[in-house]
């Protein structure tokens, strides 16, 4: 598949000396050394000098790959995970093939110093091109709960593929690092339901469950609420905390008891009045502490969440800004103020809020994915298309898959005079997998597949993608408009009309405002 991609872009670049370097490699590791050599014949008439050259012409045949992914393998089992990369690089450079070697590759790097964001970045892209393998997204979630700060994810990934052996595996084990987190507890009770026969596992709660309660808990009572809390029963652990709130209104324990149980129930607002009242009256520990702070944080981000929903964009601006007040790294701010900026249509100041995103979080898929769109919407080309080539490695391989990234750089290049450029783009675009033709795919991802078949001239099959989403959809009125281009382009200006007069009255007169 990748030697099939490197001859699209030779046959309209045939003196593109990445596209030769990188089909002689691939020529080489599948063991066609014949094609191969003719291939690195090609190059050195253009570029003698080129390094690739010699590096290729060293390189193992299949069967040394073989031999090469074995020793990598053993490397990284050792916990050499920097040595397993040098040799996963030699074979695959930045961008591995889909499958085993994938995921090989992905978690090794994670192991290395500075790969866990990039090998994050990259099974994100795996799952996103593979949406019907759950190998990839598996992967994903079992990755997700190396990092306390992530765990909560990969956990709910996790859960939802019940009947993966390895998935299951991998939750256990991250329900067990989380056993002592009062908020993991109903998780890992859940786990038991389905699994009653790993007596280990509920061993371990129980100890963790003791532990804890015998740090906070001092009397039998404040035993048995906790123990309900930890079991899940949210309504008795509410009527436990209360009797002895009402008993004793100055019991911080009990109060910090209901904070962690507002905070399971989401309510952030509660949680906040509890967990102040615990350490008002003398429970001031680091976990009250950090939850206090984490439902101050939350709870912000939902009042802004949904403001934004509701399209109060000042309201939602002012509570995302609350928000990185509490945590100025948070992804998950950033990412929400930028997006505020994108639907207010304030790209240059969403452009510098992604870029802080980049400053947190250097492997940010989301982060330089949003400020290279946000330039080309400002219409800031230069802009764009330098931070298109200041991309990590892994990014720009996962960017490289990305349709609404593709389609914007080829109509950049296109502004910009440069065919060749817009070309290559435009075939990169064109091989992008396209599953069932696009039947499982999401309307905006639709409409983004949709435009790149407009700009190579596939009236046909963007029409059909268009009128997908205009029957899941009527009120899309972006969808309304390709479909009534992609007709009039085939020539078919009566059913162009027609798709005029079967748009909804209300989306039409609104749509009337709209020069395009």
């Amino acid at each position: 598949m990748a030697a099939q991609l490197w001859q699209q872009i030779l046959l309209s670049d045939p003196q593109n000396t990445e596209a030769l370097a990188g089909l002689a490699k691939d020529y080489k590791l599948i063991g066609s050394n014949a094609l191969a050599n003719q291939t690195l014949d090609r190059l050195r008439a253009i570029k003698p000098n080129d390094p690739d050259i010699a590096r290729i012409e060293s390189m193992p045949g299949s069967t040394g790959e073989g031999e090469l992914l074995n020793q990598a393998g053993e490397l990284a089992r050792q916990g050499r995970n920097d040595d397993a990369m040098r040799i996963y690089r030699q074979l695959y450079g930045d961008q591995p093939p889909n499958g085993e070697i994938a995921l090989a590759y992905y978690q090794t790097l994670y192991g290395t110093a500075g790969g866990k964001q990039p090998a994050l970045a990259g099974l994100r892209a795996l799952v996103d091109r593979n949406p019907g393998d759950p190998r990839y997204v598996v992967a994903l979630g079992t990755v997700l709960t190396y990092d306390p700060h992530s765990r909560a994810e990969g956990i709910r990934i996790l859960q939802a593929h019940p009947t993966d052996s390895g998935a299951q595996q991998a939750l256990r084990q991250a329900l067990i690092w989380d056993s002592a987190n009062p908020a993991s507890a109903a998780e890992l009770r859940e786990y038991l339901k389905s699994h009653p026969g790993d007596t280990e596992l509920a061993a371990a709660l129980v100890a963790d469950q003791k532990k804890m309660n015998s740090g906070v808990a001092r009397t039998a009572a404040e035993s048995a609420a906790f123990a309900a809390l930890n079991a899940g029963h949210f309504d008795e652990a509410s009527q436990l905390f209360a009797a002895l709130l009402a008993k004793d209104p100055a019991n911080s324990r009990a109060a910090a008891g209901m904070g962690f149980l507002r905070m399971r129930q989401q309510d952030f607002a509660s949680a906040i009045t509890f967990f102040t009242q615990a350490e008002q009256n003398g429970y001031k520990t680091k976990a009250v502490a950090d939850a206090l702070a984490n439902s101050r944080f939350w709870l912000t981000m939902n009042q802004a969440t949904d403001a934004l929903s509701q399209h109060h964009f000042d309201i939602a601006d002012q509570k995302f800004r609350a928000a990185l007040a509490i945590d100025p790294r948070s992804v998950e701010a950033l990412n929400g103020l930028a997006s505020l900026y994108i639907r207010e249509k304030q790209y240059a100041t969403a452009a510098s809020v992604y870029q802080i995103l980049i400053n947190v979080q250097p492997a940010s898929f989301d982060g330089w994915r949003g400020l290279f769109l946000a330039n080309a919407r400002a219409d800031q080309y230069d802009q764009a298309l330098a931070t298109a080539a200041r991309l990590p490695p892994t990014v720009r391989a996962a960017l490289n898959k990305d349709p609404e990234f593709l389609h914007t750089l080829v109509a950049i290049y296109q502004a910009q005079g440069r065919t060749a450029d817009a070309e290559r783009a435009l075939t990169l675009a064109l091989a992008l997998p396209f599953p069932g033709n696009g039947g499982a795919l999401k309307d905006d991802t639709k409409l983004q597949y949709a435009g790149i078949l407009m700009e190579a001239r596939r009236f046909p099959q963007a029409a059909a993608l268009y009128a997908q989403v205009v029957a899941a959809d009527p009120a899309n009125i972006s969808a309304w408009m390709g479909l009534v281009s992609a007709h009039h382009e085939l020539g078919q200006d009566t059913e162009a009309i027609n798709d005029v007069q079967r748009i909804p009255a209300a989306i039409y007169e609104s749509a009337l405002g709209d020069s395009g």
